[in-house]
């Protein structure tokens, strides 16, 4: 992708995108009725969307221990309010 890849942004989210096949493995998309053209090779679009599979796989388990560590420290700081209630 290029560093202009923020053409594609909240703006431009509800436009449908034209996708463009170019000499070899070369896709080109754009927002409907523009000019603004992003072109990636199909390596490379694959290797991103691997990128991103793994990125979310990686977020998801960060959540899951994110949840399991608040769990473990409400029951911690619930086990020292008794005790402090009882002592």
């Amino acid at each position: 992708m290029t560093a202009n890849s923020g053409i594609f942004s909240v703006a431009n989210s509800g436009e449908p995108r034209r996708f463009t096949m170019h000499a070899e493995d070369v896709i080109g998309v754009r927002p409907e009725r523009t000019g603004r053209e992003l072109c990636i090779t199909a390596v490379d679009l694959y290797a991103h969307l691997l990128r991103m599979k793994a990125n979310h796989e990686h977020l998801e388990r960060a959540r899951e221990r994110k949840a399991r560590k608040a769990e473990r420290l409400a029951r911690l700081r619930q086990a020292r309010a008794e005790r402090r209630l009882l002592a």
